[in-house]
């Protein structure tokens, strides 16, 4: 017997975070948070963009202010010129120092070129070292001796202290220029008149290292400052003055000759800054280092013994330099370069010596010179349309004009560019601002080699021809003539037209002064 049916109502009430009032909270959370992840992301590729953005500007100020520098070589040029010209006149006393002066201002000023063009190169990482064997005692010697006028005008006392006379190790003498003449220009710059620097040398053979060590009384460097001391554009907030690029480019040479620099404060006021480079050549890979058939070594003492020869040799007498109508020689010279000063400037300085033509570009020269006979090239590398290095490429490949010799003027003074002009063929390489004295010496050296050269072939022409002949074209072109003089020996009436001809070649070429 079923009792009557009981029934129970029982409800289950979700907890609180099941409820709708907490879909909805959560809801409003993930939107939160995804307006916040939105916006920080957003934010994230703003700041990204922004410092792309700002890393591009920079380097396009970068080469803007690098190409600008290699714009100023060329006034430069022209400055140390007319600089060079006047030191090598009867002067007035008075007039001597001022002469001095403007000589040191303009090398000065090339300083701080070549300084902009190595920061553009550091932060292009091309920076690249050069070591060669050297006296670094001497070597830095003779850059202390730079500031002894100006330690002199403001009653400074300076002194250099090395603990050797001398010591021979391996150093790369643009870099480490740089980094001594930095340190001292800053020590000069930020101390008074009267005041006391010293620069100290000391060569530490037990730890295979090097320090130069340069000690002022000068203002010093603010403790806030000493850890951005660095950095690039590093702002001085006693002077109210830019440290510039010159520091930060100094700790990048430092380290890219695998050394280090410190500064500490000088207790009797001022700054002390040590650099120190390791003596071990262990240190550096074998391309760091400058080979004894290294095309850069052989041009600088190619260099020096033309500058050492024109300072012994006798001064042309006034005689001479006024006969402008008749050059010295008949040497045909021709100078392909686009900026109408340097262009009249080496027309006036090489006219008295050579017969010298002038063309403005390169598609000018190269007509002029496959049409007349020419004994020399002085071609700019930097030129509209076409390029020294283009020009040299096409005179050199074409035989016509592949015998003449080349020299290359040129702003860019970096070791890349000067070994890409060598391979192109040119015969030397002279970095703007040039002396006209040792472009004038270059000149004169490459015509003597190449007259020395004709005659030697002249008397003896099968074993010179290997000598000369750089190409499959002049060694074609060699061995027929040999075939020729070999066949006609003994024919008298065989002339210098008969001869012009069997080799394919009119007469103006080919017959020679």
């Amino acid at each position: 017997i079923w009792s009557q049916e009981s029934v129970l109502e029982v409800v289950v009430r979700p907890p609180l975070w099941l409820t709708p009032g907490a879909y909805l909270v959560y809801v409003i959370l993930a939107l939160l948070i995804a307006y916040f992840i939105f916006r920080t992301l957003k934010q994230m590729t703003d700041l990204r963009n922004k410092v792309k953005l700002e890393k591009q500007l920079t380097d396009y100020k970068l080469v803007f202010f690098t190409n600008i520098s290699h714009e100023f070589r060329t006034p430069l040029t022209l400055i140390l010129a007319g600089i060079d010209r006047l030191s090598h006149t009867s002067l007035q006393p008075e007039l001597n120092s001022s002469v001095k002066l403007m000589a040191k201002s303009a090398n000065r000023l090339m300083r701080l070129v070549n300084q902009l063009i190595d920061f553009r190169k550091m932060e292009k990482n091309k920076l690249k070292l050069a070591l060669e064997q050297a006296d670094v005692v001497a070597f830095v010697k003779g850059i202390v001796q730079n500031f002894n006028d100006k330690a002199m005008q403001k009653q400074m006392a300076f002194t250099y202290l090395p603990n050797v006379s001398s010591y021979s190790m391996f150093v790369d003498k643009d870099k480490l220029d740089k980094i001594v003449y930095n340190l001292l220009s800053n020590a000069f710059k930020y101390t008074p008149s009267q005041g006391r620097i010293v620069c100290r040398l000391t060569v530490d053979e037990a730890k295979h290292t090097v320090s130069i060590c340069v000690e002022d009384s000068g203002v010093g460097i603010p403790k806030e400052k000493q850890k951005e001391l660095f950095g690039r554009f590093m702002q001085s907030n006693f002077s109210g003055e830019s440290m510039g690029i010159g520091l930060h480019l100094t700790k990048e040479l430092v380290t890219l000759l695998k050394g280090n620099i410190t500064f500490q404060e000088n207790p009797k006021g001022g700054s002390i800054f040590t650099v120190a480079l390791p003596t071990d050549k262990s240190m550096y890979a074998p391309t760091d280092f400058l080979t004894a058939s290294s095309a850069l070594l052989e041009e600088e003492e190619e260099q020096r013994q033309t500058i050492a020869e024109m300072e012994t040799a006798p001064a042309a007498s006034e005689q001479t330099e006024k006969a402008a109508e008749e050059p010295l020689n008949k040497k045909n010279l021709l100078v392909i370069e686009d900026d109408d000063d340097i262009r009249q400037l080496l027309k006036n300085e090489l006219s008295p010596y050579f017969n010298v033509t002038v063309q403005p570009d390169g598609e000018s020269g190269i007509d002029f010179a496959i049409n007349n006979d020419i004994d020399l090239i002085v071609c700019d590398v930097m030129m509209p349309g076409m390029s020294g290095f283009d020009v040299t490429r096409k005179l050199k490949n074409d035989f016509t004009t592949s015998h003449i010799p080349i020299i290359l003027l040129t702003a860019l003074g970096d070791a890349d560019n000067y070994l890409e002009g060598i391979e192109m063929g040119a015969d030397a390489y002279v970095t703007k601002p040039f002396s006209v004295r040792l472009l004038l010496a270059r000149i004169s050296k490459l015509i003597e080699q190449r007259d020395k050269l004709r005659e030697k072939f002249s008397k003896d022409p099968v074993s010179v021809r290997p000598i000369i002949c750089t190409t499959d074209k002049e060694k074609l072109f060699a061995d027929k003539l040999v075939e020729v003089i070999n066949q006609q020996l003994t024919n008298s009436d065989f002339s210098a037209d008969d001869f012009a001809a069997a080799m394919a070649l009119g007469a103006p070429s080919f017959i020679k002064r």
